[in-house]
C-alpha cells in the first residue's frame, strides 16, 4: 500500500523555540520497510516535517511499533524516513 495524504502524520510535540526535533505520530497498514522508503511521506514538507524529526510509527495490521528519524526532507516534496527501533 502507499501513503495517502489523507492519512498524514500528527504532529504531538512541536519544536520549542525553534531547537530540538518535533515528534509526529504515524499509524497505517504499510509495515516500517515501506514507511522508511525514499520520500514515503510524500507531502512531508508541506506538513512541516523537518530533518531529525522523530516519528512513532504503528502498524494496525499486527502489534508492531517503531521509532524512526526523518534523514532527508526534500523541498516542495517528501520526507524520508530512517527506522531506528521496532517493538513488538
Amino acid at each position: 500500500m502507499a501513503y495517502s495524504s489523507t492519512n498524514p502524520p500528527q504532529l504531538i510535540s512541536q519544536r520549542f523555540g525553534g531547537n530540538g526535533p518535533g515528534i509526529w505520530s504515524y499509524k497505517s497498514t504499510d509495515p516500517i520497510a515501506t514507511v522508511a522508503g525514499s520520500s514515503y511521506f510524500s507531502n512531508g514538507d508541506a506538513l512541516g516535517i523537518q530533518q531529525g524529526d522523530f516519528v512513532a510509527v504503528w502498524n494496525s495490521n499486527s502489534t508492531l511499533g517503531s521509532w524512526g528519524v526523518i534523514n532527508n526532507v526534500t523541498s516542495g516534496a517528501g520526507a524520508t524516513l530512517i527506522s531506528v527501533l521496532t517493538t513488538t
